[in-house]
């Protein structure tokens, strides 16, 4: 179920995709049988784009401490500017 309607949406959104590219771009243009044919093709194209699987892998490099596991929570915020002898500036209301 979760598929079919993951299915729905993506072929839907490029529905949509395709069909403002057609109104910004070529709905004033006299050549019908091009627009004819690139409605069509956007619609296969909408229909089928979202069967394909793309699948990606990022490859992030572990740095030092977590590849010893002696990262600490003091090691995750040594990178922080730290301001000294700002004084505070405080307002009272009322």
């Amino acid at each position: 179920m979760e598929t079919s309607l993951f299915y729905l949406l993506n072929a839907s959104g490029g529905i949509v995709l395709f069909y403002l590219v057609y109104w910004l771009f070529l709905r004033n243009e006299t050549f019908h049988a091009a627009n004819r044919w690139f409605l069509i093709g956007s619609l296969l194209l909408a229909i089928l784009l979202p069967l394909i699987p793309v699948r990606y892998e990022v490859f992030i490099e572990a740095t030092e401490g977590a590849k010893t596991g002696a990262h600490t929570i003091a090691d995750t915020f040594k990178n922080i500017p730290v301001f000294k002898g700002a004084e505070e500036n405080t307002t009272a209301f009322g």
